[in-house]
């Protein structure tokens, strides 16, 4: 609730944004339950965790962050109103952490986006898209090994619908590839033509690997771009956070009665032309879900861990750092009042100790906590070394 109780929160434009996106929520989940054809899927949420043959309490919890429930069985779908949220935040932080300690460590990094052409086979098309990245992986290790570079990659699986064409599935892959050195050029096997950078090596392989397989890839479908600024780096990791993103979309273009939408449109769109009860959307959805029942739409490679973990000593020793000169700038702020007190007497104790090559006395006083008695002990210790009258 706002701090200002003037405000009438129920219509302040920032929460009907939320109670909008909550309206989104709950219709696009009754219409999962209506027309999806997994069990796990229509039934998400609705069922109880069992322990040993015993069911388990439910139990919720509120924060600032939002509603979590524990006891509660859910499908664990990308697909899935309900559990398309769950990983986001995790996933973004990890790709957000590896990309920065690249360019910490000035490293090449590449959004890389894969496409081959549209397909009414819904399953052929995804398995040929993954069949050739896992041929394009052979290639990219074969000439990172050559070469002695290390490559880190994080992998994200999109598709778009046009369900007013035959060919109505466009799915591609939207990829992050980072090098940790520069590419020594070389000539292609297959084309016989020479590859001076990364952008041209992985254009090249992808569309021959298509190619070769039968499926028409090209050259201009293929979209490589460097990360170099911040802004761009937000953009890129925007394309991974998925169907959380999109639940805004929901019934956004929704078309004209009875007729499918013209444009393009992602999956949250699709499911509301499910909703508004579109037969010819209707199977689509279902086709969709069966063909793509256990697929994964993000993966990591084993070496984006590193840069993750890399990025995270950082940070403590940052951190400690920090901590370390905040605790300084108080022990010294702190000294200084106790010592302006009786600043005279403090000014001859210190030249007494430099005369007397005992200056680090004074140093290890200063790193302690400061405390009166630790600073008249000193002073009566650098005040003994008086010459005596007479």
């Amino acid at each position: 609730m706002p701090n200002d109780l003037t405000t009438n929160w129920i219509t302040s434009e920032k929460s009907k944004i939320k109670l909008e996106t909550s309206w989104n929520r709950y219709q696009a989940m009754k219409t999962q339950r209506q027309y999806c054809p997994t069990k796990s899927m229509r039934t998400c949420g609705l069922t109880m965790t069992q322990e040993h043959g015993q069911v388990q309490g439910v139990m919720c919890s509120v924060c600032d962050h939002g509603v979590s429930v524990q006891g509660v069985g859910f499908c664990g779908s990308p697909w899935c109103v309900n559990c398309m949220g769950y990983t986001r935040t995790e996933r973004m932080e990890k790709i957000t952490q590896g990309l920065n300690q690249a360019r910490n460590q000035n490293m090449d990094s590449y959004f890389v986006t894969f496409t081959i052409p549209r397909s009414r086979d819904i399953k052929k098309q995804v398995t040929d898209l993954l069949y050739g990245w896992k041929c394009f992986l052979d290639k990219l290790s074969y000439r990172a090994k050559k070469q002695g570079i290390k490559t880190y990659i994080v992998r994200n699986l999109d598709i778009t619908f046009k369900p007013n064409q035959k060919e109505i599935y466009h799915t591609h892959l939207h990829c992050i590839v980072v090098f940790d050195q520069p590419l020594e050029p070389y000539k292609c096997r297959t084309s016989k033509k020479m590859i001076y950078d990364y952008v041209d090596m992985m254009k090249t392989n992808w569309v021959n690997i298509q190619v070769a397989k039968g499926v028409g890839a090209k050259l201009q479908g293929q979209h490589i771009e460097p990360i170099r600024s911040d802004e761009k780096l937000s953009r890129y990791v925007s394309k991974f956070e998925g169907l959380a993103k999109e639940l805004s979309y929901f019934q956004q273009k929704s078309g004209k009665i009875n007729k499918i939408a013209p444009s393009s449109l992602g999956y949250m769109e699709l499911l509301g032309l499910v909703h508004q009860g579109q037969k010819k959307a209707i199977v689509i959805y279902r086709d969709f879900l069966r063909a793509m029942k256990g697929a994964r739409t993000v993966s990591f490679s084993r070496s984006w861990k590193t840069l993750v973990n890399q990025f995270q000593e950082q940070e403590e020793i940052q951190e400690q750092e920090e901590v370390q000169e905040s605790k300084n700038v108080y022990l010294s702020v702190n000294w200084f009042l106790k010592i302006s007190k009786k600043f005279d007497l403090f000014l001859y104790v210190l030249h007494k100790s430099y005369l007397l090559n005992k200056i680090h006395v004074i140093e290890r006083m200063l790193e302690d906590n400061p405390c009166d008695d630790h600073l008249t002990a000193v002073f009566e210790y650098f005040l003994r070394f008086q010459k005596k009258p007479g």
